[in-house]
């Protein structure tokens, strides 16, 4: 069963009180994984990631590669960013007016 604790505990900005209650309503679920591929060592699992991120992140020749960083490299010549200003700045309070108005 579910009540208004969680939402009341929000409004009121009670920091551990929400978290108490957010951690009432809601199971921790846990998954333990004891093996990799077969692996069980912290070792193994780790170059088995390692390996599997290297290739996934690497090009599959060197003339992608190079045609990628080209390509990179003439974008960021003109690449200013974004202008920051406080006109896109929003806060906790913001959004509590913002949904409180409806």
């Amino acid at each position: 069963m579910y009540s208004n604790e969680l939402h009341e505990a929000l409004l009121a900005k009670q920091g551990p009180a929400f978290w108490k209650c957010w951690a009432s309503k809601f199971e921790k679920r846990r998954r333990v994984v004891n093996s990799v591929n077969g692996l069980t060592d912290h070792g193994g699992i780790a170059d088995i990631f390692m390996s599997h991120f290297s290739k996934a992140c690497n090009s599959n020749t060197a003339a992608g590669a190079l045609r990628l960083r080209q390509t990179y490299e003439r974008m960021h010549a003109s690449y200013m960013g974004q202008d920051t200003d406080d006109t896109r700045r929003f806060d906790a309070e913001l959004i509590e007016n913002v949904i409180c108005k409806k």
